[in-house]
């Protein structure tokens, strides 16, 4: 399982500074995250790694050996990409075995790892298949086959299953994290949604601008965002924020510990940090009173819209069975002083 330092890494197509001076370490065995706006450079960095475009400055390291001047097909890398990318004159069992081809293993071993693979992916039954034949599902397990057959240490994936629904989704995300554990595979993955990935990622980067603005463990990220942008990414419902200068005029009252500090720094709170009150509450911090607008049941929970006079709104998520209060009442939203999320104020991101 190969360890990557990516090294003051930057990369211009034109006018555009795709990629900034990057620096990124990815630990052996880990899934690994990058993720960001459109335009961050997430999908390039991928690109520097895979040899499919050579960087401006900066090195790729895999185990301390700068590999950006190998060719693509001598960097032992696997690529999944958005889409899956299967030849349309070929079928299956021919898909997944180019890579091999390119590698000169034997016709019979060729074979025989198509095999393994097929079964393994549950895909036997489809080898003799052309891609038109195939469902998106398994046009998504073809690629990743195609990507695994040749035994990569390495996996990086471009948000391969974005354009599946969420039930299949799930399904791909359970197999991959199987067989990441089956061939000690280190995965890249690039994602709009790390919510979704959150229970199977080890790390996160998160990027702006072609720059890292912020990365550590799952965990670390969720609990201190930088940017609210990273906060709303990381949870299911958007963050409700305001600037400390603002946070009387809103109705947002502070204990006196949080009331200083910069003035135009953005403050923030997790809706499933907030409870609901029909009475004001005895101290700060809270938030109100504000009126409940709109009441939602969403499966295991009920989602509890808030607006004040000023026009914010917050949603609060709670268990069917604690919900409280009707819509047009009268409320005030209270929440701990820890848990209120002070943002970077020398970062931006959308």
């Amino acid at each position: 399982m190969p360890r990557i330092h990516l090294q003051g890494l930057s990369k211009r197509f034109g006018s555009i500074q795709a990629v900034r001076d990057l620096t990124i370490e990815v630990q052996p065995g880990s899934h690994h995250l990058l993720t960001g706006p459109s335009g961050s450079g997430k999908s390039t960095t991928l690109r520097l790694i895979a040899g499919l475009e050579t960087p401006d400055a900066g090195r790729i390291l895999i185990d301390g050996t700068d590999i950006a001047p190998l060719p693509p097909e001598r960097r032992h890398c696997g690529w999944v990409a958005q889409s899956p990318g299967l030849l349309p004159h070929l079928d299956l069992q021919s898909q997944l075995e180019l890579p091999l081809r390119l590698h000169g293993v034997s016709p019979a071993d060729r074979i025989a790892r198509v095999q393994v693979m097929a079964d393994r992916l549950g895909l036997t039954h489809r080898l003799q298949h052309l891609p038109a034949a195939l469902s998106a599902g398994e046009a998504a397990r073809a690629a990743l086959g195609r990507a695994l057959v040749a035994q990569p240490a390495l996996l990086l994936l471009d948000e391969p299953f974005a354009h599946l629904d969420p039930t299949l989704r799930r399904q791909l995300r359970l197999l991959l994290r199987e067989l990441q554990q089956d061939h000690n595979l280190t995965l890249l993955h690039v994602t709009h949604h790390p919510l979704e990935l959150l229970a199977d990622a080890s790390h996160i980067s998160a990027l702006a601008n072609g720059r890292l603005f912020q990365s550590g463990s799952p965990e670390s990220l969720y609990q201190q965002p930088r940017t609210p942008w990273l906060a709303d990414l990381l949870g299911d419902c958007p963050v409700w924020t305001c600037r400390r200068q603002d946070a009387g005029s809103l109705d947002f009252h502070l204990p006196p510990e949080l009331a200083s500090g910069p003035p135009t720094q953005r403050l923030g709170v997790r809706p499933e940090s907030i409870t609901l009150h029909a009475t004001p509450p005895a101290q700060s911090p809270f938030i109100g009173p504000i009126r409940i607008h709109r009441i939602a049941l969403t499966g295991p929970r009920t989602w509890i819209e808030c607006r004040w006079r000023h026009g914010s709104r917050i949603e609060i998520p709670v268990p069917p069975e604690a919900r409280t209060g009707s819509i047009g009442d009268t409320g005030w939203l209270t929440f701990r002083s820890e848990d209120i999320l002070q943002f970077d104020p020398g970062v931006e991101t959308p």
